[in-house]
């Protein structure tokens, strides 16, 4: 991944040197900071908690901006085009990755589309956060699930979570590679 840093820099500065505009994508250029997405059919004590304390976490306590699909979605609109204009107008796409999401029949859909929007210049805009069990399953996972949390750009759910667990996730999303 570090050659892939370089090639990046490498990119901008021929860019620059031929007086081409261009300037990183930051934030700054999205509606939303995060676009978030677990199954529908989720844990009921997993969406309570997704909906109260990470929301509030994100939102109200660290001034992140989140497109909830329950929330922000609207309704007689395409489930399809909807996660897609979510992912399209977020930095970073979170998933959690559970049992139930595995089993939810937009998974798939959900992560391909992640994936099909991150490029060399927006690496690493799928973050994962996955349960343990997920792990322990004993049957292999996809092997683009099995590639993303390889790369660095996942972390163990913690509903227990303490302020360093928030801040490596806060951290992680407003990071640019």
């Amino acid at each position: 991944m570090l050659a892939n840093s370089y090639g990046m820099v490498w990119k901008l500065f021929v860019l620059r040197m031929f007086g081409l505009p261009f300037d990183k994508p930051d934030r700054t250029h999205f509606q939303f900071d995060i676009f978030l997405y677990y199954a529908s059919t989720e844990d009921q004590d997993l969406l309570s908690w997704i909906f109260t304390t990470f929301r509030q976490e994100m939102e109200d306590m660290r001034s992140l901006r989140m497109c909830i699909p329950d929330r922000n979605f609207d309704v007689g609109v395409s489930t399809a085009d909807e996660i897609v204009t979510g992912i399209n107008n977020s930095w970073k796409t979170v998933i959690f990755v559970t049992e139930k999401f595995l089993e939810d029949e937009w998974c798939f859909f959900t992560l391909s589309s992640a994936l099909y929007s991150t490029t060399t210049l927006m690496p690493k805009r799928v973050l994962l956060l996955y349960t343990q069990d997920v792990l322990d399953k004993g049957t292999s996972l996809p092997p683009v699930l099995d590639q993303l949390l390889d790369q660095g750009t996942a972390m163990e759910l913690d509903t227990d979570s303490d302020d360093d667990w928030w801040a490596e996730l806060q951290e992680k999303v407003l990071a640019w590679m």
